[in-house]
């Protein structure tokens, strides 16, 4: 039974037993710290917490520990993170069963609030699979045919899966979160806080903190006030050099090479700016030039709406097998990068002039 962390704290009866698994490491961490604040400032009920590792209890003792009355408070909560390790392993001589375990989740203490996160390959894309009216019935036997005691917890029990948010996803994710923290950001706004952070959710979620001390009472989020976060030239950074390189404007693209590489250390973030630039290119080379707007392109080739113009701009100045060239020069510049003691700012100059010239 899927659910989600919100359904669960506002609920009057929250499940006895809840599994939370999936890709993204932060979302499922921040969950739990989400269930760990309402057990612990619960005005409904009051819980004992515990915190267990799944490597330092048997599912025979967690059967017992979860089937205890609470000592003090009319409800426990007990978490167990990395559950994965009670579960059985391919290389394992000795299939994994706990009888006690299966009595449990049969019958569960309803005063006991369990809770296990997981990370295990075999739950990878259950919840997108569920969702999916025509991939359910699929879904429900990959479920049946889990390893003990993950398939008994899917099919009874509730559960939430996280899975994993690709760089393609990421402005989606990061629009949906601003909202959600009260903040509204134009496109070029997150764009720029991709460029500028790892592409990972921990480091976005950062920079929205950030982001919200320098704001103050401010809601609206532009591309000015994500340079100044990030300290990055309003002038000289990796969009302004992105937009001269499709303009195959080399004298442009060489001055904002040199005055990037003048404040900071930014080449592997030209790098991957200008690989992710070529790859969209490359994709929107393949879509039918008709037939689409610039809301159906942008999905399809996974970016904003707002930048499609720019994108289609610069695909009329780049033949196929000049796109082709520019992923040989940019692979060969991140080698080079990577494995020689070269200047960089030479190494990265020969590249545009590959690219563009």
């Amino acid at each position: 039974m899927q659910t989600t962390i919100s359904e669960i704290i506002k609920s009057t009866n929250p499940p006895p037993v809840l599994l939370i698994f999936g890709d993204e490491d932060f979302l499922v961490e921040e969950a739990l710290d989400a269930l760990i604040e309402f057990a612990e400032k619960s005005t409904r009920e009051t819980y004992e917490l515990e915190m267990l590792n799944g490597s330092d209890i048997s599912l025979d003792a967690l059967s017992n520990l979860a089937s205890a009355y609470p000592f003090i408070t009319s409800r426990r909560m007990i978490i167990v993170r990395h559950f994965e390790e009670l579960v059985s392993t391919t290389t394992s001589k000795k299939k994994v069963s706990s009888p006690a375990f299966t009595r449990y989740l049969d019958s569960p203490q309803p005063t006991t609030f369990l809770v296990c996160t997981a990370s295990h390959d075999s739950l990878n894309g259950i919840g997108a699979e569920m969702r999916n009216a025509q991939k359910k019935a699929k879904a429900e036997k990959k479920i049946e045919g889990l390893k003990f005691p993950l398939n008994l917890m899917l099919l009874r029990h509730a559960w939430l899966e996280f899975p994993k948010i690709y760089e393609s996803d990421l402005s989606g994710w990061l629009k949906s979160r601003l909202s959600k923290s009260g903040l509204e950001a134009s496109a070029e706004a997150i764009e720029l806080m991709i460029a500028h952070a790892p592409p990972e959710l921990r480091s976005l979620n950062n920079e929205i903190g950030k982001l919200q001390a320098y704001l103050k009472d401010r809601k609206k989020v532009t591309g000015e006030d994500v340079l100044n976060v990030v300290g990055a030239s309003r002038v000289w950074n990796v969009f302004e050099l992105q937009k001269a390189v499709g303009e195959r404007n080399l004298q442009k693209s060489l001055l904002i090479l040199e005055n990037m590489l003048a404040a900071d250390r930014q080449e592997m973030l030209i790098i991957t700016m200008l690989t992710r630039f070529f790859t969209v290119l490359w994709k929107l080379s393949d879509e039918p030039a008709t037939g689409k707007n610039h809301f159906q392109l942008a999905g399809a080739v996974g970016i904003n709406p707002y930048f499609v113009a720019e994108y289609l701009s610069a695909l009329k100045k780049y033949k196929p097998e000049e796109l082709d060239r520019a992923f040989i020069a940019l692979a060969e510049a991140d080698s080079q990068l990577k494995s020689t003691g070269g200047s960089s700012i030479m190494i990265l100059q020969k590249m545009l002039l590959s690219i563009i010239d």
